[in-house]
């Protein structure tokens, strides 16, 4: 997931100048309208992070982030292919931005949660960066001058990619329900988290507190 997010999450900020720049508008207005989408990315990856701690969720967040984000790719895709005003593709970079910066927080803050100390902490994250930051080698590459000015190859495998995050995203989801659900069973708790009676009629006893994943 971390590596797909990155092929986006390394393009579109390099490139945005660019790409609004081949929309028709000035260097200056380029610059200057590449501002706003970070601006409600940062706005919502906040609300988005506390909505999922609140929750204590990360999968469907991310899910739903991923296609948010896969669907901005796929409107700035359609809409240089049909020839849409530019109006259409620039509003298009709204969705994609938010979409893969608040994927990117929660895989991370996904990966940090579900470890049950601090060495498996560190070890998960550094395995995350050494496979995830490989996606730059391919995300600042889709993108060639030669591409311009609609670069709908760049957008089209961004927009791929994002969706290729939102279906990794519920199946880890649906590994780690196994997984609690195993982790219950040999814990000696019901499916309602109450200990399950032994033979004497006796409650089982807990030896720790049960770790169970974050979904």
């Amino acid at each position: 997931m971390f590596f797909s997010c990155n092929v986006a999450f390394s393009s579109m900020p390099v490139f945005l100048p660019t790409i609004i720049n081949q929309l028709g508008y000035s260097s200056l207005r380029s610059q200057a309208l590449s501002a706003p989408p970070y601006l409600l990315s940062f706005i919502i990856v906040l609300l988005t992070a506390r909505a999922s701690d609140l929750y204590r969720v990360r999968s469907t967040f991310i899910f739903f982030h991923a296609l948010l984000a896969a669907s901005g790719y796929a409107l700035s895709f359609l809409g240089g292919a049909l020839g849409l005003p530019a109006i259409v593709r620039y509003v298009a970079v709204y969705p994609a931005c938010v979409g893969f910066f608040s994927c990117v927080t929660l895989i991370i803050t996904w990966t940090i949660n579900n470890q049950d100390s601090d060495s498996k902490r560190g070890a998960g994250v550094a395995m995350l960066q050494f496979l995830g930051q490989c996606g730059p080698l391919l995300g600042t590459r889709l993108y060639p001058e030669s591409d311009g000015p609609l670069y709908l190859r760049g957008m089209g495998i961004c927009a791929g990619f994002m969706v290729v995050v939102g279906i990794l995203a519920q199946a880890l989801r649906m590994v780690l329900v196994r997984e609690n659900g195993r982790k219950v069973k040999m814990d000696g708790l019901g499916e309602d988290g109450y200990p399950l009676m032994m033979r004497d009629g006796r409650p089982a006893v807990r030896k720790k507190e049960l770790f169970l994943y974050i979904l």
